[in-house]
C-alpha cells in the first residue's frame, strides 16, 4: 500500500518537474530568438551605415569623373552639395520609415 502512494506521488513530482522543464526551454528560446532579432538588426543597421557611406563616396567619386573628364559637362560644387544633401535626407527617410516603434 505504502509503495503504490510512493510510486504515485513519484509519479505527480515528475510531472510537475517536466512541466516546469518545458516552460523554462520556453522561456530560454524565446529569449534565444529575441536576441537573435535584435543582433540581426543591429547587424543590418551596421551594413546599411557602410553602404550608405560607400554611397556617398562613389557619388562625390562620380561627379569628380564628370568634371575631370573632356566632356564640356561641369557640375558645381553648388549642384554636387545639393545632390549629395538629396541622397542623405533620403537615406534618412529610409532609415526612419524603418524603424519600428513596437521594438
Amino acid at each position: 500500500m505504502e509503495f503504490e502512494s510512493l510510486r504515485q506521488r513519484t509519479n505527480e513530482i515528475m510531472a510537475e518537474v517536466k512541466q516546469v522543464h518545458e516552460q523554462t526551454m520556453e522561456g530560454v528560446t524565446r529569449i534565444y530568438d529575441q536576441v537573435k532579432n535584435h543582433l540581426a538588426r543591429r547587424m543590418n543597421r551596421i551594413l546599411s551605415a557602410a553602404m550608405f557611406l560607400i554611397s556617398i563616396a562613389a557619388f562625390k567619386d562620380m561627379f569628380d569623373l564628370f568634371n575631370e573628364a573632356e566632356l564640356g559637362l561641369s557640375i558645381s560644387g553648388f549642384t554636387q552639395f545639393v545632390s549629395i544633401m538629396a541622397l542623405i535626407v533620403m537615406a534618412i527617410v529610409l532609415m526612419f520609415r524603418g524603424i519600428n516603434p513596437e521594438e
